[in-house]
Order: structure tokens, then sequence, then C-alpha cells
């Protein structure tokens, strides 16, 4: 069964999420930046490493 981007976002439990969160706010301050516009970049960008992850797992 091929796994889709739909399956990985319901796979996300509270606490992943949130670890994403936290590790996408981790890396907005280290970047200096505080706007939503990074905030969204940002969780954008550790939701797409958390998926490359999870769709390489067999």
């Amino acid at each position: 069964m091929e796994k889709t981007f739909e399956d990985f976002i319901h796979s996300l439990d509270p606490d992943t999420y949130n670890t994403i969160v936290i590790s996408a706010h981790q890396a907005m301050k280290a970047a200096n930046r505080s706007d939503r516009d990074a905030q969204a970049f940002f969780i954008a960008l550790e939701l797409l490493e958390h998926y490359h992850n999870w769709i390489q797992a067999v």
C-alpha cells in the first residue's frame, strides 16, 4: 500500500505535533525570526522532515 501525505497527517498524534511545533520554534529562535510567515515556514519545514522520515520507514 502506498503511503500518502494525508495518511501522514492522520498519523500525527498530539505529542508528535507538539514536538514539531517546539522544533519549529527553536529553529525560528536560532534564525532570529519571529513573524507569522516565519512560523508557518518553520512548521512546514519540520512537517516535511517528519514526513520524509515517515515515508522512508518500512
